[in-house]
């Protein structure tokens, strides 16, 4: 069953919009290039934000190949609104056609947060490592799909989403397998949360899912008797002709609760957590391989390729003992917009 990285796919269709986006972000990217270009005007901000009452800090700028740095750059600028604008228009050389940030800016930047902060928090979610992804990715599809359809007749952003949307078709039109079978085997939807949902994806893309539906239900079936042959056992019918579980909160436990029904369902017990198990992103598998901020020392650059394999086993195990691999992938473009603050005698 061949399942693409999730997050890849949000990554591509979101990016396919920056075409139509990025030019209403470069009088942005010119005024945080004009206060960060100086360390007098640096200090000259930081002063006028003490004066305001306002905690200082700089500003990252974003990265044409990481649209979430974008969401980040608006999401740290625009709180300080008031201080940045005052700051930028007493001090930036005036331009002929006036103001190089106004109102208007403000209101496509306040916009364009908004718009992506959708997308920014379904990947967050979906390329968590301490909990099921595999079911929570329909959820999210219905939800960024929803969120598509409100902006498509935007005079501002539409133009963006047409081609996310023509990315999203391409990839999500058909859900994968694998997101069914987990969303279904959530105790608290099974195939009539699945229903459901296809009902409401049908009239968000107007797609009828009804031969899906049971092509869904028949791969589940061949998929369990695949488990039967190989365990013993006949209870899916049973599962999915049994009640829903009424609880909604974040501390439900997916995989305690099969663990906690493995005598009532032997075998599809162990199929659930064949499939809960499959993270939906590979965002998680490729940070236990990667060294960003690593730095290899001069005495140290021909290390052997079992020995870059041997730091890249213990930088993981260390980070699963800390709990700590969550944060590896994007801990470097975080901490380049967060940590700017201007305390003390920073500057």
């Amino acid at each position: 069953m061949h399942q693409r990285c999730g997050c890849h796919i949000i990554n591509l269709f979101v990016k396919s919009a920056f075409d139509v986006l990025k030019p209403y972000l470069d009088d942005f990217r010119s005024a945080i290039s004009f206060l960060n270009s100086s360390n007098q005007r640096i200090a000259a901000y930081k002063s006028f934000c003490i004066a305001m009452s306002v905690r200082p800090r700089k500003f990252g700028l974003d990265m044409d190949v990481r649209w979430n740095s974008t969401y980040l750059m608006l999401k740290h600028l625009i709180p300080y609104k008031s201080t940045f604008d005052v700051f930028i228009q007493t001090h930036y050389p005036q331009k002929e056609e006036g103001a190089l940030l106004t109102n208007d800016h403000w209101y496509v930047g306040e916009k364009i947060l908004e718009f992506l902060e959708r997308f920014y928090d379904s990947t967050v979610v979906t390329s968590g490592i301490y909990y099921p992804t595999s079911p929570l990715m329909l959820h999210h599809i219905l939800s960024m799909l929803t969120h598509l359809n409100e902006y498509e007749h935007d005079n501002l952003l539409g133009p963006a989403v047409a081609p996310m949307k023509e990315k999203f078709q391409k990839y999500w039109g058909e859900i994968p397998l694998l997101c069914c079978f987990a969303f279904i085997l959530d105790p608290r939807a099974k195939l009539r949360g699945f229903n459901n949902v296809l009902f409401l994806l049908s009239k968000l893309n107007c797609k009828n899912y009804s031969d899906y539906l049971t092509t869904v239900r028949a791969g589940l079936f061949d998929l369990f008797k695949k488990y039967d042959d190989k365990f013993g056992g006949t209870e899916l019918s049973s599962y999915l002709d049994s009640d829903t579980v009424q609880k909604f909160d974040d501390d439900f436990d997916i995989l305690d609760w099969w663990l906690d029904r493995k005598i009532t369902y032997p075998v599809l017990s162990i199929l659930a957590k064949d499939i809960l198990s499959v993270p939906i992103s590979t965002v998680s598998s490729e940070s236990a391989f990667s060294l960003v901020s690593r730095v290899i020392e001069e005495r140290r650059r021909r290390l052997a390729p079992s020995m870059v394999e041997m730091l890249s086993l213990v930088k993981d195990w260390e980070e699963a003992d800390a709990r700590t691999q969550h944060t590896a992938k994007n801990k470097a473009t975080l901490e380049a917009f967060e940590d700017m603050f201007l305390d003390g005698d920073q500057i």
